[in-house]
């Protein structure tokens, strides 16, 4: 659904910003993953905020455009599976599970890699991008959410380490749709 200016009615997300926590509706295409949106956007990215806990945050609900450099992670609020090409795009990674620590927040989840990269070696990369986390849980102060994707900020992390996986991976459907705040 358009709104009349041609403009997408927009994606539920959760933005984490060094100063607090912004949900509202990300202004991305249906058809763009919210990874695309926020590597190929400008500076700002364009958020219908419906609630903030940002501190001396002066701005109204509404549309605002949030410093992208100032987001420590992105989690999508929806409980929609991955479309069949995202899928098979992903088929072309391996997973690796990873803990993280983000500011005050540690994230756990799957990182993709292709081939044999190290995990660590892709949080490396100095090209400014967001990179994504499958199954993500992230538990921080006034936090705690389960995401089946959330997009981190590697110029954030302050520690990544790879977890060794024994246990099998929890089902994507106890994950999906259990956000909180």
């Amino acid at each position: 659904m358009e709104r009349e200016s041609g403009a997408p009615d927009g994606r539920p997300v959760m933005v984490q910003t060094t100063r607090g926590t912004v949900e509202g509706r990300a202004m991305v295409h249906p058809g763009i993953r919210t990874l695309d949106w926020l590597n190929h956007s400008q500076r700002f990215l364009e958020i219908e905020i419906t609630s903030s806990s940002v501190a001396d945050w002066s701005f109204d609900q509404g549309l605002v455009g949030i410093n992208r450099d100032m987001v420590l992670f992105v989690a999508e609020l929806s409980d929609k599976l991955p479309t069949t090409d995202a899928r098979v795009e992903a088929a072309h990674y391996s997973r690796e599970a990873v803990a993280l620590r983000l500011g005050e927040f540690d994230v756990k989840g799957y990182l993709h890699v292709r081939g044999i990269l190290d995990p660590l070696v892709r949080l490396s990369r100095r090209d400014g991008e967001f990179t994504a986390l499958t199954s993500a849980s992230v538990l921080g102060p006034e936090v705690e959410l389960a995401s089946s994707f959330l997009a981190v900020n590697p110029d954030h992390v302050l520690g990544a380490q790879p977890i060794l996986q024994e246990a099998p991976e929890p089902a994507f459907d106890t994950l999906v749709g259990s956000h909180r705040r």
